[in-house]
């Protein structure tokens, strides 16, 4: 009698799954990478987007009160310390201005003001990725250097730092 097999023996079913095997291991640790590129990437262009929204308070402010200027360092996250000009040349804190912005609000910042800009030396975290201003563009930061910028996380309370 004639047998007609049509079906994978067991051994070709193991030698596809391990081939398959073999590509997962190959192809989880790139897209892993793919990932975090581009979470870094949206963190980069949040960065960019809250930093436009916080000159545009800026120069909308100004338009609209001419006697005040923003603080030349800027640390609350999603608010504008403004300065006003006194007769005697000195300047008295006034109200904060809220900035309007789309995006992920930054996990913390420092940004230097310059002539109603982000100058460089500013730096901002976002998404737990940090970033420095350096030339006009954010720059990715290494752990080193947050660890010794004004970015760096603040001492949790009672810690006696």
């Amino acid at each position: 009698m004639k047998s007609n097999s049509k079906g994978f023996t067991l051994i070709e079913l193991l030698a596809v799954i391990v081939i398959l095997a073999v590509i997962a291991l190959i192809a989880t640790p790139l897209i892993m990478g793919v990932i975090d590129d581009a979470r870094k990437g949206s963190a980069k262009n949040g960065a960019y987007g809250y930093v436009k929204a916080m000159e545009n308070t800026i120069a909308t402010e100004m338009i609209k009160n001419t006697t005040i200027s923003p603080k030349g360092e800027q640390t609350t996250v999603g608010q504008v310390a403004f300065s006003s000009r006194t007769n005697a040349g000195g300047s008295v804190d006034v109200e904060n201005k809220t900035i309007n912005y789309k995006g992920t609000a930054p996990d913390r910042h420092h940004l230097s003001i310059v002539n109603g800009t982000v100058g460089d030396g500013s730096c901002i975290v976002v998404s737990g990725y940090a970033f420095k201003m350096s030339s006009g563009e954010w720059v990715e930061m290494t752990d080193t250097e947050l660890a010794s910028s004004n970015c760096k996380v603040p001492p949790a309370e009672g810690s006696g730092e």
